[in-house]
């Protein structure tokens, strides 16, 4: 939210007599004022603000703190793509951070780091100092992001990921709504931060209680923390395991992690560069990659652009998340039934569709409804995006996957920031970028593959050999699949085993 701000004038002047229209003709100028305050010779000379300028309101953002205003005012949208920089230095770091240390090492230590690091900003001298911390707060997230899903991803069967997905999705929603009313109670950015900033030391006693990954401890082979995983989850759920776990436990008693000096790490032989050697994988990740980007582009602006619609800012913000808990539960049942092509098209389609529509109406109630219709329709997407990226990866490059992917969600990111000041000066523009990207966007999701009811992919020949749609014998096994889920579902854990 941006401070109400102009010139800073001299005692006993009036702002009606000293400071000229502005030049859309709404009111009085921000950054200039009449020579010596006065127009009294009719020449309409303007100078830029000489004494400075002058707050008003009760918000007190980086704009008061550095004075970010007219010709430094660029330097706000500025700090959030420095963020969005580190956003995508995270996705690639952390990814690979990821693959070595551990999901949840990464997932715990970035959530700790971004309690610190969302503090220290506050602290920060200048400006510079302030974009600096910025960016390594990006850097971080993308830590809790693309570990933290990858992890929720491996620690849950395929059967029941849906679900955990669903409840992570609809909290994001839930912060956006507390978001706005912290913002809204709080005009203070410095407390601000504070508030939202602090809960995540939650993440130190967690590393006691989370469980590790279970594909990652067989990629590593860590053969005692496997043993112990499997006897909690057979301790724990006061269950007996399956013949064929028990088998492969057995396999693993007495060798210890002193093991993994011979046997070495299969995955470490792939690389991100592996992605694009493939012909099919290639051109499944360059689709998803401008999926992330219009998804990230349209998502973000239209969230960040939200303060320029008719109405409260703070309202707006508020609706804008509330209308992602039924997006999310939305896609969460799409994605069960119809699959993930035609839900994703379709959720690009009524994105796309509403935000051109839009451009034609008068601003006001209307072009505020047809935008949360917009945000529903992307947030709709993205809730079924971020099941379906690891799906079409396969195990050995997972991580690097989504870290790719999420690389050129951030790259919508960067633009995103600067439609807020778009909307200022061509209304129209960013609903014709939104909206027409986004209808690409669907075309496009109908090229890659389908993934529901098809198992992970533990190799890159097993992508290649997929088609769009599944083969009558896929839909055969899936159906066998389905009617033995209740006998079978601990066997979903044994498939990282078999790499």
């Amino acid at each position: 939210m941006e401070p109400s701000y102009r010139c800073k004038l001299p005692p006993n002047t009036l702002p009606n007599e000293s400071i000229p229209i502005s030049e859309d003709g709404n009111g009085l100028d921000k950054c200039s004022v009449y020579t010596n305050y006065s127009n009294a010779d009719l020449t309409n000379k303007t100078e830029k603000c000489p004494n400075g300028t002058s707050f008003s309101g009760s918000v007190f953002s980086i704009v008061n703190e550095w004075d970010l205003t007219c010709d430094k005012a660029y330097l706000v949208e500025l700090s959030q793509t420095i963020l969005v920089v580190g956003v995508i230095v995270g996705a690639m770091l952390c990814s690979s951070l990821s693959d070595r240390f551990g999901r949840k090492v990464v997932f715990l230590s970035s959530m700790l780091a971004e309690s610190v690091l969302g503090c220290l900003v506050t602290f920060m001298p200048n400006y510079y100092s302030f974009a600096v911390v910025r960016f390594f707060i990006g850097v971080v997230q993308q830590g809790m992001v693309v570990a933290g899903f990858v992890y929720l991803c491996e620690i849950f069967p395929a059967s029941k990921r849906t679900i955990p997905a669903l409840f992570m999705q609809i909290f994001w929603a839930i912060a956006i709504c507390v978001l706005s009313l912290i913002g809204y109670s709080e005009r203070n950015w410095k407390n601000f931060m504070y508030i939202i900033s602090v809960p995540l030391c939650v993440a130190l006693p967690l590393f006691w209680f989370l469980p590790s990954s279970l594909p990652w401890l067989v990629a590593k082979k860590r053969y005692e923390q496997i043993q112990n995983y499997v006897n909690k989850v057979e301790k724990y759920n006061r269950i007996a395991l399956p013949e064929d776990l028990q088998n492969v436990r057995k396999s693993y008693e007495g060798k210890g992690n002193e093991a993994l000096i011979k046997g070495g790490d299969d995955s470490s032989n792939y690389t991100i560069l592996d992605l694009f050697k493939s012909s099919k994988l290639r051109l499944n990740c360059l689709i998803m990659c401008y999926i992330w980007c219009v998804n990230s582009l349209v998502y973000y602006g239209l969230s960040l652009s939200t303060s320029s619609l008719a109405g409260d800012p703070y309202l707006n913000f508020f609706l804008s998340g509330l209308v992602e808990i039924p997006a999310y539960i939305v896609s969460a049942f799409a994605l069960q039934y119809f699959g993930r092509r035609w839900p994703i098209c379709i959720f690009h389609t009524i994105a796309g569709m509403s935000l051109l529509i839009a451009i034609f109406l008068p601003g006001g109630r209307a072009e505020t409804v047809l935008s949360m219709i917009g945000k529903f329709g992307i947030t709709g997407s993205f809730g079924c995006i971020f099941l379906w990226t690891p799906e079409i990866v396969p195990t050995t490059l997972r991580s690097q996957g989504i870290g790719i992917a999420s690389v050129g969600g951030r790259a919508g990111n960067i633009v995103a920031p600067f439609s807020s000041y778009v909307v200022k000066v061509i209304p129209w523009l960013p609903g014709v970028i939104f909206g027409g990207m986004s209808l690409v966007a669907a075309v496009l999701t109908l090229f890659l593959p389908e993934t529901l009811n098809r198992p992970l992919p533990q190799t890159i020949e097993e992508v290649e050999g997929w088609t769009r749609t599944l083969t009558k014998e896929e839909k055969m096994k899936a159906k066998a699949r389905e009617l033995g889920r209740n006998e079978e579902e601990m066997k979903e854990f044994q498939k990282p085993i078999d790499t």
